[in-house]
């Protein structure tokens, strides 16, 4: 085969001869649909026009950001499906071999893709004025980390584009797009801290309460002051002709309230309940109150745009409420409890009181009939003593009675021994005398004892 084929020729192989020509353009029209397609063949031209009609528009490829390149992406593979569906075509009983030209160019076109800076990503959600910011694919992520470096010129370039969101419609997008990077935590870094030089120069964050909730070292301030002062926000001097007015300042506070809302969430991890009782207070609440009719209230419930938001605040707050019902029921179920117990312990509490009331009646008449003892006691003890006494004094006179008889009766022996010529008779009588004196004496001690 001759190597100068021509490029809008394709090889054509016939089944039964194996033979091989060059064919020109055959007109195929692929569907939308990569599992379905239909072949269209044109009777009034010959087998060997050939052609086959692009699906991408190259305008609309050239158009497309950084940002969007997931719909790119997504749109290239259906095509390198088509080209693979495609390349073996039997057409009456002609086999057409069709080279994958349009997946080679796909590959080429993503290898010729440019590296997704930090600054073009940053630039690209300000040119999109507020809209949702796509999801980063893993390879712009990886992309966004390798250039994710902000030099002076390049950050200078971007506070000059935020100063021409007056709105702050960007920086929370900007802040939701860093929070949904999970595989590289450098952009998401980066993306915070842009967003917090942003919200920090933003003449709505200027009070000292702003300042300090968007400070990580300082102590948070009270948040429902915080929500007021932001919600009331107004421009103190009108430098600029084109200074929030009307409707674009209650947009500025309301998308102020949200990016703060989501720094609180993310950077000073605040709990979801509080920010959303937050939020009830300062913006929804007052907001609805506005609503003084049906016919307002059935409007704004028909014109919301993300059902998913009030489908969570609701089921939330339902969950609330239940949680609430819930525990009256069992504050309900308890007080009856506790109200019949108090009933049982009061009916106790009077028996026991009863009880009492005759216990200290019978420990009156006890401590009565113990006083009249005691007296009774010390009149007999008093009685006793004097008898004692008494007798005491007796026995002792007889005592010493008997004590001077004896010494006198033994001093009368004894002289009668000391004679000349002694007399021992009359000692010894003297002496049994006094013995038996002395142990009479003696009985009669025990026996009083």
């Amino acid at each position: 085969m001759s190597k100068n084929l021509n490029k809008n020729s394709i090889p054509i192989r016939n089944k039964g001869s194996k033979e091989v020509r060059l064919s020109g353009p055959v007109i195929v029209h692929v569907a939308h649909e990569a599992d379905s397609f239909k072949l269209k063949i044109d009777s009034s031209q010959p087998s060997s026009n050939f052609t086959k009609t692009n699906s991408l528009n190259s305008a609309d490829s050239q158009s497309q950001t950084p940002i969007n390149r997931i719909e790119e992406k997504v749109e290239l593979e259906i095509i390198g499906i088509k080209d693979r569906l495609h390349s073996n075509l039997v057409i009456n009983d002609i086999e057409v071999t069709q080279p994958l030209v349009s997946q080679e160019i796909s590959n080429e076109n993503k290898q010729k893709l440019p590296s997704l800076t930090m600054e073009q990503f940053i630039s690209q959600a300000y040119s999109r004025k507020g809209q949702r910011v796509g999801r980063l694919t893993t390879k712009q992520e990886k992309s966004l980390s390798a250039n994710h470096k902000l030099d002076q010129d390049a950050l200078a370039r971007l506070i000059s584009e935020a100063s021409q969101d007056r709105l702050l419609q960007v920086p929370r997008q900007l802040l939701l797009a860093a929070q949904a990077i999970e595989s590289h935590p450098t952009p998401k870094k980066v993306l915070m801290q842009f967003v917090h030089v942003v919200m920090i120069q933003h003449p709505i964050f200027s009070t000292q309460l702003a300042q300090e909730a968007l400070s990580e070292g300082a102590i948070l301030p009270s948040l429902y002051n915080l929500y007021q002062s932001i919600n009331s926000y107004r421009p103190s001097l009108k430098v600029k002709t084109e200074e929030a007015e009307g409707a674009d300042l209650q947009k500025l506070r309301i998308n102020a309230l949200n990016l703060m809302t989501l720094w609180l969430f993310h950077a000073r991890h605040v709990r979801i309940e509080e920010l959303m009782t937050l939020l009830l207070q300062s913006l929804w609440k007052p907001a609805a109150e506005k609503l003084n009719t049906e016919g307002l209230q059935i409007k704004a419930l028909t014109e919301i745009d993300e059902p998913e938001a009030i489908g969570c605040v609701a089921s939330r707050y339902l969950k609330s409420v239940v949680d609430a019902q819930s525990a009256e029921q069992r504050s309900h179920r308890e007080a009856v409890d506790l109200r019949t117990e108090v009933i049982g312990l009061r009916e106790n509490l009077n028996l026991e009181a009863s009880k009492s009331v005759q216990l200290q009646q019978q420990l009156d008449a006890l401590q009565l009939a113990n006083e009249e003892a005691v007296g009774k006691l010390k009149q007999t003890n008093q009685v006793t003593r004097m008898h004692l006494s008494h007798d005491i004094e007796v026995m002792r006179g007889r005592l010493i009675e008997s004590l001077q008889i004896s010494i006198e009766r033994l001093e009368t022996g004894l002289s009668a021994i000391n004679r000349e010529l002694p007399r021992i008779e009359v000692m010894r009588e003297r002496a049994e005398i006094v013995i038996d004196n002395l142990k009479s004496q003696l009985k009669e001690l025990d026996r009083k004892v």
